[in-house]
């Protein structure tokens, strides 16, 4: 049994990965060319802190990944509409 379980699990990882690529790909493939390069910009000037982006940059961020990991089939997020007093 045991010579069995170490193919067995490379190919569910190499399973999981290529699923995980390919949801990848489909979820950049949401944003525009303009917010692909934000969101380098902004992922970069991070270094992987959300605190080391300016506020703006931060909300900015937020409303990327919220398009980005949407699920399939769902509309993307609406930006708020200023309110007119």
């Amino acid at each position: 049994m045991i010579g069995r379980r170490g193919p067995l699990r490379a190919s569910l990882l190499l399973w999981a990965g290529r699923a995980a690529f390919d949801q990848g790909r489909k979820r950049w493939a949401r944003l525009s060319p303009d917010e692909q390069r934000e969101l380098r910009r902004l992922l970069t000037d991070s270094r992987g802190r959300p605190s080391n982006l300016s506020q703006t940059d931060q909300q900015e961020l937020k409303r990327m990944l919220r398009k980005f990991g949407g699920r399939e089939g769902e509309p993307p997020p609406v930006a708020p509409s200023p309110e007119v007093e």
